[in-house]
């Protein structure tokens, strides 16, 4: 090849084989990036080449800092990009990109401000830089609405893109690679506390071990959370991008929650449950199912019930479920915050809907339970007697569930 001429080399997805062998095994994923490995030797020659004058510039993308940590020793001659606030921009859409793509479909411009109040919420979030002061829409969701869009000028009924949905899988693998145990506690901070901190790790390195600080930062290099900003220790905090990764970690919770339960998928039908509360306003083969997992749950030790657990029980089966747009304490007009509720998604037939009031008893405290679950009525009755958009949607059930450790107790408001 004539030396006059330069050559570039491009790599794109580096890191995706790598990644596949570290889901499966991490002493194989070890081997191969070792210094006796395949994957060291061929940087290796790489890095030659580029000494030696044949390879004049080298550019690599791809997903984690897995792989980085096998090559730097033999292949120290990368300059990390990921975090830089040159480059924090150059992947996904910026919000006013969005309205641009929008406006070129749009056939009601006076939709435009609802339209993007939603995809901000089910696609927007991602930040690479810790003190980026804006935020950037995953581009393959943006598509996949607009696409839709164009067409009906409505939002797609799965505001979930079915090329995403692999994804369930990719982060299965993940939450069960190397340290389950370790993993699903930071499973559920995170669902507990819409946040988890940690140091920002740009290269991992598995001759230290892979521990939960790794983990947190290998979710947030795989898209699974992102940046929200520094603490005052200066550790990075990260949070959950979007409602549609949201769902993905629910779904997740929903079947770890599952295990340990005798036949479980073979004993309870939980999208039928879901779907007997959407379409004839009857819960209560849910509450049985959600009771039947709160038992189970009550049998090990590491379980400390509260509210927030029974809570995140219901939510994990409700969002399993596809049904329900389902949001966790919403500021009503009243001051007060309802712990959930469930109203029709975009573009669905219209169907039953509910605001459920939460409450949680130790079981030494049985006694208050009137009592407690009086307060729930009262609280409920305030909440939509405030709200005249609740009271304008159709088909509206007031709940209370008081939960007495695992036992529920459930009683509707009638209106």
């Amino acid at each position: 090849y004539p030396k006059d001429i330069p050559i570039y080399i491009l790599f794109d997805e580096y890191d995706h084989f790598t990644n596949d062998i570290l889901y499966r095994s991490k002493n194989e994923f070890i081997d191969s990036v070792s210094k006796q490995g395949y994957i060291r030797k061929f940087y290796e020659v790489i890095k030659t080449a580029t000494q030696q004058g044949v390879v004049d510039r080298l550019f690599i993308t791809g997903v984690s800092s897995v792989t980085l940590d096998a090559l730097t020793s033999g292949f120290n001659i990368l300059k990390h990009l990921s975090h830089s606030e040159h480059f924090e921009a150059m992947m996904g859409f910026t919000e006013n990109e969005v309205r641009e793509l929008l406006r070129l479909i749009l056939q009601k411009p006076d939709e435009e401000e609802n339209i993007i109040n939603l995809m901000r919420e089910w696609y927007n979030g991602y930040r690479f830089y810790e003190y980026s002061n804006q935020r950037l829409y995953n581009s393959d969701m943006v598509l996949y609405f607009m696409d839709y869009f164009k067409d009906y000028q409505r939002p797609p009924s799965k505001m979930l893109d079915p090329n995403i949905t692999p994804d369930y899988g990719k982060l299965k693998q993940m939450f069960e690679v190397i340290d389950i145990h370790s993993n699903q506690q930071v499973l559920q901070e995170i669902l507990e506390n819409e946040q988890i901190t940690a140091p920002l790790i740009e290269q991992f390195h598995f001759e230290r071990g892979f521990g939960k600080y790794d983990f947190i930062n290998f979710l947030a290099y795989m898209g699974n959370l992102t940046i929200e900003g520094v603490d005052i220790t200066g550790e990075i905090i990260f949070k959950i991008p979007n409602k549609v990764i949201a769902e993905l970690y629910w779904q997740y919770y929903s079947e770890v929650l599952s295990r340990g339960i005798e036949n479980f998928e073979a004993r309870f039908d939980v999208r039928k449950a879901v779907r007997e509360m959407a379409k004839w306003g009857q819960y209560e083969y849910f509450f049985n199912i959600v009771q039947e997992v709160l038992q189970n749950l009550s049998n090990r030790d590491a379980i400390k019930f509260s509210e927030k657990q029974v809570k995140m029980v219901i939510m994990a089966y409700l969002i399993y479920a596809d049904i329900f747009y389902v949001i966790s304490e919403p500021e009503m007009k009243s001051g007060g915050y309802p712990d959930l509720i469930l109203f029709n998604k975009p573009n669905n037939p219209p169907h039953h809907q509910y605001v459920i009031e939460l409450k949680y008893l130790k079981k030494e405290h049985a006694h208050e339970l009137e009592k407690v679950q009086q307060e729930a009525k009262t609280q409920l009755l305030g909440y939509y007697e405030s709200d005249k958009a609740l009271q304008a949607r159709p088909n509206m059930h007031l709940l209370t569930v008081v939960a007495v450790k695992e036992q529920l107790y459930v009683e509707e408001m009638k209106m």
